[in-house]
């Protein structure tokens, strides 16, 4: 050990704290707190022991897709777990071990050589105050854990909403009826419908002949709004569910539903995602729901599906009022999806 000076047994606290952070700041205590702090591997943010990291996911996802900033998602994560609360755990076990008391004990025996007369307790009280300090301040220098990683490996079902980024509420966004009917003949030929015919990739001229021949019926010649009603499709794309299976959807959502893309998405990664490029997701379910009352026939697809969109573009899916699960009893296999980063030059969803 460095040697020291000696200092007067009428020294007061403020010298006997500067004298006991001296000694366990010498070469041969520090390099022993070193293994301590390492052999420790103390993280501020770490699943272990944490069982709400699902529901944290779900509350950061919220707020970063009704914001479009991961600092707010942070912030949410950083309020969700108590740090302070795990450090005090991880010092109470380091405090309790041998090693920790060899130090206090050399720390004590430096301060009563350099404080001739000193009480024994009180030297003690302050050598295990400095070795703790100086433990506490080597784990958190040393701890490069972030906030998200409590979000690792948690997946979480997520929709893409049409509209929702323009402002469009999901009230706003339910498909409109004519008459008494909430089928697929009596669905209203608006900005709505055409939302979800451009998400399936369904052209209005293919919709009109599926209704056609699968209900006998002409739109354009039964409401002349038809006529002027017109959605390509995309040949580039995938078609993610065919004519017939259409129908059968919206014939079985009786109340209306939201246009929608639900799937299964890692949490961390749309939020760390570079959200100026395209997001491409494979496999899935077309969303023919209503949030508000539950209604609707979502269909599971396995094609692929491009979108760009800014965050405010999707919601979170489940953990929710008329989720999926709970008016459907959907499992969350329904949802997996292949989520990864598109480029560019890709042709997007609207």
């Amino acid at each position: 050990m460095a040697s020291v000076a000696t200092t007067s047994v009428t020294a007061g606290d403020a010298e006997i704290s500067s004298a006991a952070r001296d000694i366990a700041a010498t070469d041969r205590i520090a390099g022993r707190i070193e293994e301590i702090v390492r052999a420790s591997g103390y993280r501020a943010y770490t699943k272990d022991g944490v069982p709400n990291c699902r529901r944290i996911a779900m509350e950061a996802l919220e707020a970063f897709f009704a914001t479009g900033s991961a600092e707010v998602a942070e912030d949410v994560v950083r309020q969700s777990h108590d740090v302070a609360l795990g450090l005090a755990h991880e010092m109470e076990m380091i405090r309790s071990s041998g090693t920790f008391r060899s130090l206090v004990d050399l720390v004590r025996q430096g301060l009563s050589s350099r404080i001739p007369g000193i009480d024994p307790d009180l030297a003690r009280a302050f050598s295990e105050r400095a070795v703790g300090s100086a433990v506490e301040r080597r784990l958190t220098s040393l701890d490069d854990s972030v906030p998200f990683d409590l979000l690792d490996d948690e997946d979480v079902v997520v929709c893409y909403v049409p509209g929702l980024a323009d402002g469009i509420s999901l009230d706003e966004g339910v498909t409109r009826y004519r008459g008494f009917g909430s089928d697929c003949v009596s669905i209203d030929p608006d900005e709505r419908l055409a939302r979800f015919l451009a998400l399936a990739n369904v052209s209005s001229d293919e919709y009109v002949d599926a209704v056609r021949e699968l209900r006998g019926v002409d739109l354009r010649e039964a409401n002349p709004d038809w006529a002027a009603f017109h959605v390509e499709c995309d040949p580039s794309r995938e078609r993610l569910v065919d004519g017939g299976q259409l129908l059968e959807a919206i014939d079985g959502a009786m109340y209306g539903f939201n246009p929608l893309v639900a799937f299964k998405a890692p949490a961390r990664f749309l939020i760390e995602r570079d959200w100026s490029l395209p997001l491409t997701v494979t496999g899935g379910v077309i969303g023919l729901h209503n949030f508000t009352n539950g209604s609707g026939d979502p269909q599971r697809f396995e094609g692929t599906f491009t979108v760009a969109s800014a965050p405010e573009g999707f919601m979170v899916g489940e953990g929710r009022r008329c989720d999926f699960e709970e008016a459907y009893g959907f499992l969350p296999s329904t949802f997996d999806a292949r989520v990864e980063d598109g480029h560019n030059s890709m042709m997007p969803c609207p």
